[in-house]
């Protein structure tokens, strides 16, 4: 799903991306680094690790909104 917006963003050429959060289980550092990669699919902002806590989830969002 990620992939797909990414495709939409660059087919409409918007001018600001959208903020991507991920959500996984376990992810390997390997997963990580592929699903950041600024020139890979995805690009996410950041790989979140299950069980998620409130205060990471705010601490990510402010970066993101910082940056």
């Amino acid at each position: 799903m990620a992939e797909k917006i990414r495709e939409y963003e660059l087919r409409k050429n918007l001018p600001k991306k959208c903020i991507l959060f991920l959500v996984s289980e376990n992810p390997s550092d390997s997963e990580r680094k592929e699903c950041m990669n600024p020139d890979g699919d995805i690009r996410a902002n950041e790989v979140l690790q299950k069980p998620l806590v409130a205060e990471e989830i705010r601490r990510v969002i402010r970066r993101c909104l910082t940056s």
